[in-house]
């Protein structure tokens, strides 16, 4: 196996653990300059299209791991399952404090109702 062969399916076992499709990576890539197509990546996972050291950089950080992880071997299944996992428990994180900025959108909205209820109070009351 080459060097690209093997750099290329580090790429694809990142990519899948991060959830992150072809045609996703390839957009995200040329949105930050780098025109990019999902068959460009196809042949980048097979080792047929080298990677630009500015290329790889960039597929790492969409990817949120160290490019240091793209070139070596040493425990590389664990570490994409472990990557997979932090993706998924950050993504979990950020639904739930989505959920509590709308639980307290609902408690200001409340709290004015609440307000306006004991202004119309005080009125009656005199």
């Amino acid at each position: 196996m080459t060097f690209n062969q093997r750099l290329g399916a580090r790429v694809r076992r990142y990519r899948t653990a991060a959830g992150v499709s072809q045609t996703q990576l390839a957009n995200m890539l040329s949105a930050l300059g780098m025109p990019f197509h999902q068959q460009g990546i196809v042949r980048v996972e097979r080792g047929s299209r080298p990677l630009r050291a500015e290329e790889l950089k960039t597929v790492a950080n969409i990817l949120g791991i160290d490019v240091s992880l793209l070139f070596y071997d040493a425990h590389d299944e664990e570490s994409a399952e472990i990557e997979g996992d932090i993706r998924m428990l950050l993504a979990s994180i950020a639904h739930e404090r989505q959920v509590i900025a709308e639980r307290e959108k609902e408690i200001r909205y409340y709290e004015t109702l609440i307000q306006d209820a004991q202004e119309r109070l005080r009125k009656l009351n005199g």
